[in-house]
C-alpha cells in the first residue's frame, strides 16, 4: 500500500542521548505579523517579543525563498487567548498568538513528511536537506511543511535545514530498498541549521 500522501509539518519524537524532549517555551507571534500559524510550523525569533518577556517568533523560509539559517523551534501548540478562543486550532494571521515551541536543539528528532515526486531511499540517509512549506490545514491545525527531498537538486548535499538521519519504523511506513524511491515516506531528522547551533543573529529575521 502506498503511503499518505500528507504534510503534517515537523513532529518532535525525542532526543539522542535520551533524557526526553526539552521543555517547550512559550512564544508570540503579535498581531502585525499577518502569516497564519499551525502546529508543526518551524519558526524563527522575530527579534522583539510582548510585555511579558515571551519571544516573537515568525514562521521561518525554505526552500522555495531564501532559507532560515537559524530555526529557534517547531510549534507544538496554540494557546487559547480567552473564553472565546478556547477551541482555537491554528493561529490566525494578524492576531495575537500565544504558542509553544519546542527548541530545534541539534539532538531533537523530528519526524516530517517527505514531499516529493520521486521519494526517498536508504542512500539518501545522512545528507542535508532544506524544508519546504505548505497550506496549513485550518480543519486540523496542521502544518503543510515537508521534507524537500529531490525537488532542487539537493540530493547529496552535506548542507541544508535538515539532516535526513532514519525512517520512521512503522507498518503504514513503507520503506523501500536502498536506490529504490518511496515517495511520502516518513522521514526522521535533526535541525542543521538551528538557532541554538550558530550564530544568534542568524536566527532573528
Amino acid at each position: 500500500m502506498a503511503n499518505a500522501a500528507v504534510d503534517y509539518g515537523l513532529v518532535p519524537l525525542y532526543s539522542l542521548g535520551g533524557g526526553g524532549l526539552p521543555p517547550a517555551i512559550k512564544c508570540v507571534a503579535l498581531s502585525g505579523y499577518a502569516t497564519a500559524l499551525y502546529i508543526g510550523d518551524p519558526v524563527i525569533l522575530a527579534g522583539s517579543g510582548d510585555i511579558y518577556g515571551r519571544p516573537s517568533v515568525n514562521i521561518a523560509i525554505g526552500s522555495e525563498g531564501t532559507e532560515s539559517e537559524g530555526i529557534y523551534g517547531v510549534i507544538t501548540g496554540i494557546e487559547p487567548r480567552n473564553p472565546d478562543s478556547l477551541n482555537v486550532l491554528y493561529g490566525a494571521a494578524s492576531t495575537t498568538r500565544i504558542l509553544t515551541v519546542i527548541p530545534a536543539l541539534p539532538t531533537v528528532v523530528f519526524r516530517v513528511n517527505a514531499s516529493n515526486t520521486t521519494g526517498a531511499n536508504p542512500n539518501d540517509l545522512g545528507y542535508g536537506f532544506d524544508l519546504v512549506a505548505g497550506s496549513g490545514s485550518t480543519l486540523t491545525g496542521k502544518s503543510g511543511w515537508a521534507l524537500d527531498v529531490g525537488e532542487d537538486n539537493q540530493v547529496g548535499a552535506t548542507s541544508g535545514q535538515c539532516r535526513l538521519i532514519g525512517f520512521d519504523h512503522r507498518p503504514d511506513n513503507a520503506i523501500g530498498a536502498a536506490g529504490t524511491d518511496t515517495a511520502n515516506i516518513a522521514c526522521l531528522v535533526t535541525i542543521l541549521e538551528s538557532y541554538w547551533n550558530t550564530a544568534p543573529t542568524q536566527g532573528v529575521n
